[in-house]
């Protein structure tokens, strides 16, 4: 992976050289109409756990380091949830 450093600063598509999908998850759907899929990332800054990027219908519901959360669950009250603060 290409690092660059990360601060406050940094634009979002720098960001993309930090990460890089390793897995996708796509689960039966709880409503016919929508599509949930999960990707899982490793990443630079959480080596270990790696990263989630949960999303529901052409939404992102979470982001966070990998916790195996589902895109139709309730996220609303997730600590470490950063899809809250976009």
């Amino acid at each position: 992976m290409l690092s660059v450093p990360v601060n406050a600063d940094t634009l979002p598509r720098e960001l993309l050289k930090c990460f890089q999908p390793t897995g996708m998850t796509v689960e039966p759907p709880e409503d016919p109409s929508k599509v949930g899929y999960q990707l899982e990332c490793a990443c630079d800054w959480e080596e270990e756990h790696g990263m989630e990027i949960d999303i529901l219908d052409d939404k992102l519901v979470f982001l966070s380091e990998f916790t195996g959360e589902s895109p139709w669950g309730d996220h609303t009250d997730d600590y470490g949830n950063y899809a809250q603060m976009i």
